[in-house]
């Protein structure tokens, strides 16, 4: 019979035997399998944080929308409303791709969607811009600084995308590379100050007065605020090492 002492004893006795240098060739074996995971980082703790900012976002689109419904404006089916149904749309993507994040193999997915919101952003700066160089009956004015921050954050939520989905190949899509990271944060932080700069600009124009506009306005702070909360997540080093991380969800 067997027991576990003696097969303790037995590879103990095996691992005494060995060489110098089969010490030496284990210990790089280690180093290779031990390495890349320490190096790479899960997406899973920015899960929550994107997703409550694209779920804001979209909600903001919507009151945009109700808004062109309703006096003053009633110009439901313009620029303006298509503008609303744009942020809408870039708010849904972002949230998917929060979602994704926790996923084992959802980094190709969470950059197909960060890019597709992208395109939504661009769409959005496009139609407000249309909305605001056109003749309306109203006196409601919004800067035309909104379509500078919404096509900043296009382009963020693009090279966010980018950056996820380059890992797919390298990293089978389950983790992202560590040095990878500080392009994340960049357009993370640079997100959450564009999505700042389309607040302001509302802010500053009678469509914050306007019934949903009050709420339309604080969707949009919040989806601010959680951008920078995701960033900051990863820039403070609050990440995880990836690993095992994944499977709790």
């Amino acid at each position: 019979k067997f027991s576990c002492r003696a097969i303790t004893d037995t590879n103990l006795s095996c691992l005494l035997k060995l060489r110098p240098s089969n010490f030496s060739l284990m210990f790089r074996l280690l180093l290779l399998l031990v390495l890349p995971s320490a190096l790479c980082l899960s997406l899973r703790p920015l899960s929550i944080p994107v997703m409550t900012g694209g779920a804001s976002l979209a909600k903001a689109g919507e009151r945009i929308v109700s808004i062109t419904e309703r006096p003053p404006l009633e110009c439901y089916g313009g620029a303006l409303s298509a503008f609303g149904a744009s942020l809408r749309n870039a708010g849904d993507s972002l949230a998917q791709s929060g979602a994704t994040c926790k996923n084992k193999f959802g980094m190709e997915i969470a950059g197909d969607e960060a890019r597709e919101a992208a395109v939504c952003l661009e769409e959005a700066a496009v139609k407000i811009r249309a909305w605001i160089e056109s003749e309306n009956d109203t006196n409601i004015m919004v800067s035309t600084s909104i379509c500078d921050g919404l096509s900043e954050a296009s382009n963020c939520a693009e090279m966010m995308g980018r950056i996820m989905y380059s890992q797919v190949t390298s990293k089978g899509g389950k983790e992202i590379e560590a040095k990878d990271t500080a392009g994340i944060v960049k357009y993370l932080l640079l997100l959450s100050e564009s999505v700042q700069t389309v607040v302001a600009a509302l802010e500053e124009s009678e469509l914050s007065k306007v019934t949903d506009g009050k709420e339309m306005v604080s969707f949009l702070r919040e989806a601010s605020e959680k951008f920078g909360e995701a960033g900051a997540v990863m820039r403070d080093g609050e990440v995880k090492t990836g690993g095992g991380n994944w499977l709790k969800g």
